[in-house]
């Protein structure tokens, strides 16, 4: 899925010193909150929003977003091995291989892997079904302690381009009904539900079908 244009980070090539500095910086702020009067104490909350906001919009800026690579899979396997599958799959290192190799073959401009500072946090298979101009989002995962750290927003926005460089006119994907994490981070990059399946994954789970206008 990928003989394209790859991103390249303008970030610092060293994220853990930066980000062990801005751990720091933040862990003075707080010290020093407990040391300073009342009257100053709104001035240095505010002080801490904005420190936080920074380092937020840092670690977007060290997100790195390319083309899977079979050196990827070892990586990828443990980020899968991370979540219970909801049809009950057991991720062995041969299932996902399997599942890699298939999705390179089948998408091969399509498969995108997150890092940051070298370690891949994250990853996303995408594909195109030119017969009927649109595109499938068929997985996206990033490693629970990267979660809520930008790295799916990126690999989404990675896949959404994607999509409509291919000239697809929606991007669509399924996620279980009780997977509400999933559905508010899919409805936050504009997808909308249209419909569900039930017993989709195993019986009595459903699946919600998210769709996403292009």
């Amino acid at each position: 899925m990928q003989l394209h244009r790859i991103e390249v980070s303008t970030a610092s090539r060293c994220p853990t010193v930066a980000n062990n500095g801005f751990r720091s910086f933040i862990q003075e702020i707080g010290r020093a909150s407990l040391s300073q009067s009342n009257r100053y104490s709104t001035s240095l909350f505010m002080l801490i929003r904005s420190a936080i906001s920074i380092g937020r919009a840092l670690m977007k800026q060290m997100i790195l977003v390319r083309s899977y690579c079979p050196d990827d899979l070892e990586k990828i396997a443990k980020i899968l091995s991370e979540y219970p599958s909801p049809t009950g799959t057991i991720w062995t290192k041969k299932l996902v291989q399997e599942m890699m190799s298939d999705a390179v073959k089948e998408q091969p401009d399509g498969v995108f892997v997150a890092e940051i500072g070298g370690e891949i946090v994250g990853f996303a298979i995408v594909m195109y079904r030119a017969w009927l101009s649109i595109a499938y989002l068929d997985y996206i995962q990033v490693a629970t302690k990267w979660s809520r750290k930008g790295a799916g927003h990126r690999l989404i926005e990675r896949c959404i381009s994607w999509a409509r460089a291919k000239n697809a006119r929606i991007l669509y994907t399924e996620t279980g009904r009780n997977n509400d994490t999933a559905i508010r981070f899919y409805k936050k990059h504009g997808f909308h539900i249209t419909g569900y399946i039930p017993d989709y994954y195993q019986k009595g789970l459903e699946a919600v079908i998210l769709v996403n206008k292009l």
